[in-house]
């Protein structure tokens, strides 16, 4: 059968709590005209997606990003960024994009430019969240670095630029519940659909693992 659909199928039917796989990368035309199981499995599978799409380096993990909102995706990711942290000792970096800060209410303009020490030293919103998110990475009996983060801009590109300047061996991010999957969706329908995550999974070339759902 598709490969997407037997993969979700099996994953649903067992007791998993991970999918591990390689992707081509398909890109432009190509991931237009043939899809992307990647991406379809990043979208609607039942559990986390590790997506392997570069070599990996004969060593082990060494560092591991993962990328929060101020939602509880941002919390799921920090989870799994602990628990793969204390499984392979591995040091973790918090990274939170600031993209809409100028049309929060009551933000400052200065909060562009505060480092993550600042923004939680000063208890802003997202110093909160950074906070809050040391606190359960901690809690999956993490004895290595935590090293929060504030990067300024557009989400995709952000993340891209902290991964190609960072020495990290995994990223992590939280996707949005997908809605119903249908099978027009196929195609170009699938292409026109593409969220940040789905971008993030095209853009890095590092081991991406995909968080959706508890």
């Amino acid at each position: 059968g598709r490969a997407a659909d037997e993969i979700i199928a099996e994953a649903a039917s067992g007791d998993y709590a991970l999918i591990v796989m390689a992707s081509r990368g398909r890109r432009g035309f190509a991931r237009l005209l043939f899809g992307s199981v990647a991406s379809r499995l990043a979208r609607y599978a039942p559990v986390p997606v590790l997506i392997v799409k570069a070599a990996v380096p004969d060593r082990a993990a060494r560092r591991v990003l993962a990328c929060t909102s101020g939602d509880e995706r941002g919390e799921r990711a920090a989870r799994w960024g602990g628990q793969l942290a204390r499984w392979l000792k591995a040091e973790v970096m918090l990274l939170h994009v600031l993209s809409q800060i100028g049309l929060a209410p009551a933000a400052r303009l200065e909060e562009l430019y505060e480092t993550a020490a600042q923004a939680m030293a000063q208890g802003t919103r997202e110093g909160r969240h950074l906070a809050r998110l040391i606190e359960l990475v901690r809690e999956q009996g993490v004895t290595t670095a935590i090293e929060p983060k504030l990067r300024n801009g557009l989400v995709l590109d952000e993340i891209v630029a902290e991964v190609k300047e960072g020495d990290y061996d995994v990223v992590i991010i939280g996707a949005h519940e997908p809605p119903e999957p249908r099978e027009s969706w196929a195609g170009l329908g699938a292409y026109l659909l593409d969220d940040v995550a789905d971008q993030i999974i095209s853009a890095v070339r590092k081991p991406v693992l995909v968080i959706r759902g508890q």
